[in-house]
């Protein structure tokens, strides 16, 4: 079976659209979403509702910026984020807020045999611990044993990475609309179920698009300019 793992969107409307024009041709059975829907971006209400109304069969959970936006507390947020969340929070259509709150902080699923655990952060603290692609083997296998999981997949830091641990394998996919690992291409993952074989791919979009979008709003610019960067 063929998964499309994306994470942290952050309402990137351009991103989006070519992340999931991608999946499609790759013939991607089930989307796994780790959270951050919106915040940064110009495009919450289009994203949310272009990925609720996918055919696509799709997994979501919720990410911190999700959370600021369901809760209204910012403080966890910096100030670029808080203004951001704060748009959004007046911005966003009552509908697809409730989309947000109906999104678990972590869902435990089996696909294909296999145990599927997702998060936006880790499973110790499911909304804001940052795991780098540094994080000692023994951190992601006391994360295996926690869970019961086979694949451990996070998201959060917008940093791609995977490793395969004696716990099982862990992936973060990056980030779809706002990477920062210094490509400024969306990313996104894909992965094969059929001997865990997995692909982090980058995809080319309409960045000015995106900025141009988001300086209309009012948001910080430095969060627009930071696209064509990738941090």
């Amino acid at each position: 079976m063929r998964l499309g793992i994306i994470s942290d969107i952050h309402s990137n409307l351009p991103a989006f659209k070519s992340v999931l024009s991608d999946i499609r041709k790759n013939d991607v059975d089930y989307v796994l979403c780790l959270g951050d829907v919106v915040g940064y971006g110009a495009s919450p209400n289009r994203v949310i509702e272009i990925l609720e109304r996918s055919p696509l069969k799709k997994i979501a959970v919720r990410g911190n910026h999700d959370e600021a936006v369901v809760t209204g507390d910012l403080m966890k947020l910096d100030r670029n984020a808080s203004e951001a969340a704060h748009w959004t929070i007046k911005n966003i259509r009552n509908e697809n807020l409730r989309f947000l709150e109906n999104l678990e902080k972590h869902q435990a699923v089996e696909i294909d045999g296999q145990k599927f655990f997702l998060v936006h952060g880790s499973p110790r603290d499911p909304l804001n611990e940052y795991v780098k692609k540094g994080v000692p083997n023994e951190t992601l296998d006391e994360f295996f044993e926690d869970t019961g999981a086979d694949v451990l997949l996070m998201g959060h830091t917008h940093i791609p990475f995977h490793r395969s641990t004696k716990g099982g394998l862990v992936l973060n996919p990056g980030s779809v609309g706002q990477p920062r690992d210094r490509d400024r291409r969306a990313s996104y993952a894909l992965l094969d179920t059929r001997g865990n074989k997995r692909e982090i791919r980058r995809i080319s979009y309409n960045i000015e698009k995106a900025i141009q979008e988001i300086k209309k709003t009012g948001i910080p610019e430095r969060v627009a300019y930071r696209l064509n960067y990738g941090q």
